[in-house]
């Protein structure tokens, strides 16, 4: 372990590098000058992280897996896990987190672990597996107080003692430097610009209830028929990555863009006037924060996640989960209200710059790992 006067080093050991990874980036926000930082895959590059290209100062190791059971890249992470100026290991996926858990019996490293979606929607399967290796983690976070509380009361004595809530957070700055692209983004994704732009990305699964957007954005045609709905998002299914019945997206005035790259997204929230995300359950939607960040007026259905992040009627408007008839009567009601859009849209960004900035992501991240490092 290193010595107080000694920065210390923190190995993030991750799935794999990839552009689509918020965890790594949630990772190199980490203060350099305060911390040796290691970041470490188990499966490699998928491509080329924009948030590695900063990071100079760190190490990068690259196992290489060709799965997660890799005897090579297992036998590389061990002796990585080995290394005597590693003092605490922080993990952020199922696989990779409980693959260092298992190594850690023989490294006797300490770990955390971050619990990135909302934790009562893990699979039975990864809850037990999780369960059984708890005593492994030295500390646990949660991205969220809804997810914390629907622990069961074994997972909650389980976690006792260690578990922390951290909210996601964004690069505002990062952000914001997309505003310059605009309007080279809606004429790569032939957005119009004589309309009113309504927005929603995500992933493109039912959880997302994107069905439900559509339905809204038909009855809100009627009565705003200048609208427009842009939709983007990948799905898990590659044979069908819309993952969206055709006839959803049939109606006039919807346009899908498919899976793009985050810093278009970015742009195109710089260029729509409202922001709408309907999801049945969310850890925290790093979509929304940066929604509000953009300084647009944002809808949400109404789950205790949301709840957390923003304020109705101060930050975001709500509308019933689930129902596009309350979802359209708040859509048309903001859309008549210039003003109390602007509100909405000025106050939501000061939200999330006072509250869910990467620094308080990241301070709150080094706390833990100085008491984890110093306390004993």
């Amino acid at each position: 372990m290193n010595k107080r006067d000694e920065n210390p080093t923190i190995a993030f050991i991750i799935d794999e590098f990839s552009d689509k990874s918020n965890e790594l980036e949630r990772a190199t926000w980490t203060d350099k000058n305060r911390f040796k930082r290691i970041f470490c895959a188990v499966r490699g590059y998928i491509d080329n992280p924009e948030c590695l290209r900063d990071c100079q100062d760190a190490e990068i190791i690259d196992l290489d897996g060709k799965s997660f059971l890799d005897p090579a890249a297992i036998i590389k992470l061990y002796h990585v896990m080995k290394r005597e100026d590693i003092d605490v290991i922080h993990t952020f996926f199922h696989r990779s987190g409980l693959l260092v858990r298992m190594l850690s019996i023989f490294t006797k490293k300490k770990i955390v672990h971050s619990f990135c979606s909302h934790y009562s929607k893990y699979s039975l399967v990864s809850r037990i597996a999780h369960l059984i290796t708890s005593p492994l983690i030295d500390e646990a976070i949660f991205v969220s107080e809804s997810s914390v509380k629907s622990l069961n009361w074994v997972e909650k004595k389980a976690y006792l003692g260690k578990s922390h809530v951290v909210h996601n957070g964004v690069d505002i700055e990062k952000i914001e430097k997309t505003k310059k692209q605009k309007a080279d983004v809606l004429k790569k994704y032939h957005i119009p610009t004589d309309k009113t732009l309504l927005f929603t990305s995500s992933r493109i699964e039912p959880v997302k209830d994107i069905e439900t957007i559509v339905e809204a954005f038909k009855k809100i045609k009627k009565s705003a028929p200048n609208t427009y709905l842009i939709i983007a998002g990948g799905g898990k299914d590659k044979k069908n990555p819309k993952n969206i019945p055709e006839e959803t997206l049939s109606h006039s005035g919807v346009l899908f863009l498919g899976k793009i790259r985050k810093k278009d997204v970015y742009a195109i929230l710089y260029s729509i006037d409202y922001f709408i995300m309907a999801s049945r359950w969310e850890g925290i939607s790093l979509s929304v924060l940066e929604a509000m960040a953009a300084s647009k007026p944002t809808i949400l259905s109404d789950i205790p996640s949301f709840r957390e992040i923003a304020l109705d009627g101060d930050t975001a408007v709500f509308f019933k989960t689930g129902d596009s008839e309350d979802l359209a009567k708040k859509a048309i009601n903001l859309i008549e209200d210039l003003r109390l859009s602007k509100k909405l849209g000025q106050q939501a960004h000061k939200h999330v710059v006072d509250n869910f900035n990467k620094d308080k992501v990241s301070k709150a991240y080094e706390k833990i790992y100085y008491n984890m490092i110093y306390k004993k």
